[in-house]
């Protein structure tokens, strides 16, 4: 259709900031701070995170992008023998260059529709696991990954995370939604 505007769910990474940002920063440009995020506004920031999440003694750690965070988290959370099931379509499985394999974590891919997966494909995913007499033979499923919007710009329904979540509590596993809104990158375990 002619002149209808395009869509485009590439990553943040593509874009600038926004002017407000853009702002603050050159304001702030020629001020001495300390490095490695010991400086008075990183430390606001963290004060305001942990507001915005009702947590106010939850510690907060910066870094500077999505793929970091996610192979962090990964390894936070699992352990050596475990692996992380995500839609066949989701980054950590197809875009952030390995490095969740690299960290030492499988990617357990089930196959997706629009960019996600359901609750009934991950409770036969670690019912499957669990059944199987080799499973320590396995990479063992230890967390669910969810893209939050996906890569095809789709959005989980409040019913389908619920409902995904369920599943995760039932064998004990962490759900790690990771996304972004606007600028922020976001990522949250349940």
């Amino acid at each position: 259709m002619e002149g209808a505007p395009v869509l485009d769910f590439s990553s943040d990474y593509t874009r600038s900031c926004y002017p407000e940002i853009l702002d603050a920063l050159k304001a702030c440009n020629d001020r001495d701070l300390l490095g490695y995020g010991s400086d008075e506004i990183t430390e606001r920031a963290k004060k305001k995170i942990c507001v915005a999440c009702a947590m106010p003694d939850a510690e907060v750690f910066l870094l500077e992008g999505g793929t970091q965070v996610n192979q962090i988290a990964t390894k936070i959370l699992l352990d050596s023998w475990q692996g992380v099931i995500a839609a066949d379509t989701a980054h950590v499985a197809l875009h952030e260059a390995g490095a969740i394999e690299h960290a030492g974590h499988k990617v357990i891919t089930l196959p997706s529709h629009e960019g996600k997966i359901v609750a009934a494909q991950v409770a036969a995913c670690l019912e499957q696991d669990a059944a199987d007499e080799n499973r320590e033979h396995m990479v063992e499923p230890g967390m669910v990954y969810l893209t939050h919007p996906t890569e095809y710009g789709t959005l989980y329904t409040l019913d389908e995370l619920e409902q995904i979540a369920q599943v995760c509590q039932q064998f004990d596993i962490p759900l790690y939604l990771d996304g972004a809104v606007g600028l922020w990158a976001c990522s949250a375990v349940c």
